[in-house]
């Protein structure tokens, strides 16, 4: 019961945070995926030293490909974008609904 009481108190404060950081969560995702895929295709040679830093996943073969699912993530991403800037207000709407249902 308490934990349950705790739960309902952490969503009442934390409700906003925790849906805005996953909405750009998500769009931050799908830009860093295009990136590692356009890395890959060979269209971002310029990163400079730090790519074997940050680790980013590399081919020794270029694939035809990955330029087409870099700039595919990269649409997606912008396109959730703004679809999160047009539905800004239902979003602080349902975010206000989770925090009067804790």
């Amino acid at each position: 019961m308490v934990v349950s009481f705790m739960m309902m108190y952490l969503l009442r404060c934390c409700a906003g945070c925790i849906v805005w950081m996953f909405l750009i969560g998500v769009v931050t995702v799908l830009a860093l995926g295009g990136i590692v895929f356009l890395y890959n295709a060979g269209t971002i040679s310029g990163v400079g030293s730090y790519s074997g830093y940050l680790s980013i996943p590399n081919t020794s073969a270029s694939q035809p490909n990955y330029k087409a699912y870099g700039i595919v993530c990269f649409v997606m991403s912008a396109l959730f974008l703004l679809i999160i800037l047009c539905c800004c207000s239902r979003i602080r709407l349902a975010v206000a609904v989770c925090k009067a249902a804790g």
